[in-house]
This record gives structure tokens, C-alpha cells and sequence, in this order.
């Protein structure tokens, strides 16, 4: 039987795997690129499990029928850093395979479910198609005097990438809404699918959603709203506004409306960053008095009072459910100061 990419597995390193492992690692770097190296000058392959399935890190093979064909670890040398090595593809299985993509993948999603936030790599000037492959995938060249503290660079290594896994914070205005309409719209409607109560029911259809986002561009267009995204890998993973209060006596306040994080991507503090921004700027224009409700009981609650929200009370059978039940709103509001 031919191999394709649907016969090939990627699974956790075994003992079993040990030979296999170091064979194919060291004959490309001998073979293929002419590398003055031996096992004995990598200690990492001498004890994988010891080396690399500590902290947050990992050893993973791609087997075809059984035999190694692909290797990748991810080694956690600083608390929320990873450096991956060991990204080795038998030739044979490049290209249409998948391998190297389907290690990468299973990497990131490891290292992403055990809250690393940023992964560094180093590798040599003549592994060409290496330097192409993390590109593509959204690594960054860096110097190598950027490098983080603690990175275990190899002697070989005279090229460095990284690629951040958190989130990172903008003000979105209404341009830059409109320029990512679809992907604000996606975000809305796996959260509104996730049972997050914002004000839509599920199913939501997708123009919904962005028709909902227009009317968001318009009120940033003319000052009512201001509007914050969190980007992961460039996409839209997150969003909070601040409804801005017009009337004379209210230009001291404004409400925190429409906290979302994709479902995918929670419990890696992008919520508390989008609020700590929005806070700041709040500050910045004077707005120190806030007002928010949300559904009573919701985990957003705890990031509420973990910020110094004061709970008021409940408003009851606000807000309906996808299965029709009523459920209470909880009123909150801080002040904050300089």
C-alpha cells in the first residue's frame, strides 16, 4: 500500500521509538546537509523523556506503517517559553504528506492548552526549505542577540525564528472593523454558539453578525463607541467595547459592553488584557466611573471582581437562553483612579 498523508500518525514519543529517532535525525543532518555531527553530540536524543517532557514540553514522531518518518520536541526552557526542536522529515514524506505541518500543528496545539506564550527556534543557514516552512507558517526571523533568556541553542544554530502564542491588544476603529468584518462576525458567532449571553440567541447566521459589526464601524465612526480586538496568529480571538456616555451630565462614565473570547482560545488571560486596555484608555479620557451587567453566575464575574468590579445586585429574569429559560442579570460598576 502507497503511504498518504491520512496513513501516517503523529503520536507522543515512546522508548520503543529511540533508535529510530536518533537514526533519522542524524543521517539528514549528515547525509543531506553535510553537518559535522553525531548523536553523541546531541545529549537530547540520548534521554529524550528527561530532556524534553519537562514543564510544558513534549516529544512527538509521525510513523508510516510503524516507522518513524517525521520528529519534533518542544522543550520549555523558561516559564511560557518553548523552543522547538527537532523538526526532521524523512524525504520521502515531504511535500503532499503533510508531515511537517501536521507536527507543527500538534505542537502549537500542545504548547497553546498548557499556556506557553511565545516558541523560538534555531536551525543552520543551509536548511533552506526549513526557513520557507516557518515562514509560511507565521514565524518570525529574529538576531540572534533577541534571543530569550535561556534558549538552548545548538552549536549548529546561526538562524533564529519565534512565533508569539499570546494575544496581543488594538484599538479598532471603524475602518479597521470593516477591513475584518468576517472575522469579527466568525468571532461573535462562536461565541454566541459557546452560550455566551451577549444579546443574540443560536443559531446566528453569519450576516447577522455582521450586520451587528456595521452598526458597531458606525458607532466608532462617530465617536459613541470605542472598540478593542485581541489578535492570536493575526486572527480576530477577541473583542470588548466601551460605550462612551454623551449627555452633559454623564461625560464622567461609560458601559463595558460585549467582552468576547473565542471559545478556543480561553483561560490565556486575553479577556483580563482587553479590560486592562480598556481601562487604560477610559482613564486616559476621564471616563473613571464604569457600569457593566452580564449574566448572573457566568465566569466573567470572577474576572469582574478579580479587576475590583463592585456587584450591585441582580436584576431577575433579564436575559433568555437558547432553551428558553429566564436567567437574572448581575449590575456592576468601579471607579477607577489614576
Amino acid at each position: 500500500m502507497n503511504p498518504t498523508s491520512s496513513t501516517i500518525d503523529i503520536t507522543p514519543y515512546a522508548d520503543a521509538h529511540k533508535v529510530a529517532v536518533s537514526d533519522l535525525i542524524v543521517g539528514i543532518q549528515r547525509d543531506e546537509y553535510g553537518l559535522a555531527i553525531t548523536a553523541q553530540d546531541q545529549p537530547d536524543l540520548a534521554d529524550i523523556p528527561g530532556y524534553y517532557r519537562t514543564g510544558a514540553g513534549n516529544f512527538w514522531v509521525a510513523l508510516a506503517e510503524g516507522r518513524v518518518v517525521g520528529t519534533l520536541g518542544l522543550r520549555e526552557f523558561a516559564p511560557g517559553q518553548g523552543a522547538l526542536r527537532k523538526m526532521f522529515v524523512a524525504p520521502a514524506y515531504r511535500g503532499s504528506f503533510g508531515v511537517a505541518g501536521r507536527l507543527l500543528a500538534t505542537l502549537l496545539d500542545w504548547a497553546r492548552a498548557q499556556g506557553l506564550s511565545a516558541i523560538t527556534l534555531g536551525t543552520t543557514e543551509r536548511f533552506l526549505a526549513a526557513h520557507r516552512f516557518y515562514e509560511k507558517n507565521g514565524f518570525t526571523a529574529i538576531p540572534e542577540h533577541a534571543l530569550p533568556a535561556g534558549f538552548p541553542r545548538m552549536s549548529v544554530d546561526t538562524r533564529f525564528y519565534t512565533l508569539s502564542l499570546a494575544a496581543t491588544i488594538h484599538s479598532f476603529f471603524a475602518a479597521d472593523i470593516r477591513a475584518r468584518l468576517a472575522e469579527f462576525g466568525a468571532l461573535l458567532v462562536r461565541c454566541v454558539a459557546d452560550g455566551a449571553s451577549i444579546g443574540f440567541l443560536p443559531p446566528l447566521a453569519p450576516a447577522v453578525a455582521e450586520a451587528y459589526w456595521r452598526e458597531v464601524a458606525l458607532a466608532a465612526e462617530d465617536g459613541r463607541t470605542l472598540v478593542w480586538g485581541a489578535l492570536l496568529e493575526g486572527r480576530v480571538v477577541g473583542s470588548v467595547q466601551l460605550a462612551l456616555e454623551g449627555r452633559a451630565n454623564g461625560t464622567h462614565r461609560a458601559e463595558v459592553a460585549k467582552l468576547m473570547v473565542d471559545p478556543g482560545v480561553r483561560r490565556r488571560g486575553i479577556g483580563l488584557a482587553l479590560m486592562r486596555a480598556l481601562e487604560a484608555e477610559a482613564l486616559a479620557r476621564s471616563r473613571t466611573t464604569l457600569v457593566l451587567d452580564t449574566r448572573a453566575g457566568d465566569p466573567s464575574e470572577a474576572l469582574y471582581r478579580s479587576l475590583g468590579y463592585q456587584r450591585l445586585g441582580e436584576i431577575p429574569c433579564y436575559a433568555r437562553s437558547a432553551d428558553g429559560a429566564l436567567h437574572a442579570t448581575a449590575i456592576h460598576y468601579k471607579v477607577i483612579e489614576p
